[in-house]
């Protein structure tokens, strides 16, 4: 079943995932803090997971269609539930007072904003979703490996982010912390966090409009309709 273009996609997911981890390490980052200053390292990470991330989808658009599984019926209807959520998560995410973002936690407010009242990570958790929404769906290995490792690598990496946030920036995630989540909506359901709706108007609007024109053009981009029938 492993092809040349499998296994190419395969080291592809293997890059892209284990370096964000490797990168982000405690004892790497510090070593490459050093040695290129702060400004330095982040545009030469970016470019790195960028060019991982090119290479990852250029392999899966290579892949040959190797299937493991008949997608159920059911299967079909999974991204139509999930994905207007990992939509709205994503719009909501891109705003530029994210509290947790380089620097950010030292000047945390009480009230984190909009959706990031929600969990803390939500453009992890839109991708966490987008992934597991397009597993059962497809059916083939190569779908497996890029939904699969793209899945890995964002639903551990909202604990591993916590936990370097705790690290650099105690007091301020304390705070912070004190008043959301990471997984979406735990904080509200415990009575610590508060909303307010003038918020999640604008993100909920743009992020089930991004869904339904994606939908809409999905056969076109993709190959394939994502509508049951």
């Amino acid at each position: 079943m492993f092809t040349r273009s499998l296994t190419e996609l395969l080291l592809a997911a293997l890059v892209f995932t284990g370096g964000h981890f490797l990168l982000s390490a405690e004892p790497v980052r510090k070593r490459l803090v050093a040695r290129l200053g702060e400004p330095r390292f982040l545009g030469a990470y970016s470019i790195v997971m960028l060019a991982a991330f090119a290479w990852l989808v250029l392999s899966y658009v290579r892949a040959p269609h190797a299937p493991l599984w008949a997608a159920p019926g059911w299967a079909r209807y999974v991204p139509l539930l999930l994905m207007p959520i990992a939509f709205v998560l994503l719009a909501g995410a891109l705003r530029p007072d994210n509290p947790t973002s380089v620097g950010a936690l030292a000047r945390a407010k009480d009230r984190p904003p909009g959706f990031f009242a929600v969990t803390r990570h939500p453009f992890l958790w839109a991708t966490t979703l987008w992934a597991i929404a397009h597993i059962p769906a497809n059916g083939d290995a190569a779908s497996l490996i890029l939904f699969g490792g793209i899945l890995l690598l964002a639903l551990p990496g909202t604990f591993v982010l916590d936990a370097k946030l705790a690290r650099r920036y105690p007091d301020g995630f304390a705070r912070l912390g004190r008043a959301t989540s990471n997984v979406p909506l735990a904080a509200a359901f415990a009575g610590r966090a508060s909303f307010a709706v003038r918020d999640f108007a604008f993100p909920v609007a743009i992020g089930l409009a991004a869904f339904l024109v994606v939908l809409y053009l999905h056969r076109w981009l993709f190959g394939v309709s994502p509508l049951p029938g």
